[in-house]
């Protein structure tokens, strides 16, 4: 897609040094980014979070407010780092907008897991397996697999027998608030644009809506429809829109 982009609008982007590729971090690799970087085209693009502990860690009294009145409550740093084989402006926001809708999709993660916990406690209380502990052990890790919640429930599986086995479990608060405070509502961003400014890069970020936005329009049955678009060459895909 970059080679396509650059066939197109490459002597463009040399010429005005202004056209600028916005990308989240699925497209994320060292061979992918190098390939921008040898490209005319300007980057704004984002990291997972997840990768760059040293930048969660960062405390709140950093963050300044990016905008109140474009981005109420959004706020951010802007720093350097290595990133994706080279050293890069780095800007992580926080919205609690984000934040919260994290975490109640957290907690209703958590509420599932001690659900599915609850009912294999109950069927081991009742002695209803044959299963040996390692198989029991398998089936807990299981449940438990959901991203992060090995940070916040311990477990513990007590008997020697099948008929035995008994287990507790504990979703502890405190790391859910810890976890809540290092991750949720938090953006990595990273980009070229160092002459622009941190409310710039973001709102270059959150472009992508529009896109997605437009494209959810293009597949809408009833308005302004451009389905059935059932072709992925691009040939197919111009002969069916000389047809149409």
């Amino acid at each position: 897609m970059v080679t396509e982009l650059v066939a197109r609008w490459g002597t463009l982007a040399t010429d005005t040094g202004d056209i600028t590729l916005v990308y989240d971090a699925g497209q994320d690799s060292i061979t992918n980014q190098t390939h921008i970087d040898n490209s005319p085209l300007h980057f704004v693009g984002s990291l997972p979070p997840s990768d760059h502990p040293d930048l969660l860690a960062v405390t709140a009294r950093r963050y300044r407010p990016v905008d109140e009145t474009r981005y109420p409550g959004v706020t951010a740093f802007d720093t350097r780092g290595t990133a994706l084989g080279a050293d890069r402006r780095l800007i992580v926001t926080h919205s609690p907008t984000l934040h919260a809708k994290q975490l109640r999709g957290f907690a209703q993660t958590t509420a599932s897991v001690e659900r599915k916990l609850s009912e294999l406690a109950e069927r081991l209380g009742r002695g209803r397996t044959r299963k040996q502990r390692t198989a029991v052990e398998a089936d807990i890790a299981t449940i438990c697999k959901p991203r992060w919640i090995n940070r916040v429930i311990t477990w513990h599986l007590d008997g020697d027998n099948p008929q035995d086995f008994r287990l507790t479990w504990t979703l502890d608060k405190q790391a859910v608030n810890t976890l809540a405070a290092e991750l949720f509502g938090k953006r990595t961003l990273f980009t070229d644009r160092d002459d622009w400014s941190v409310v710039d890069v973001v709102a270059a970020y959150r472009s992508q809506s529009v896109v997605e936005n437009d494209f959810r329009q293009m597949k809408d049955p009833h308005i302004v429809s451009f389905s059935p678009m059932h072709h992925w060459t691009e040939p197919k895909i111009r002969v069916l829109g000389q047809q149409t």
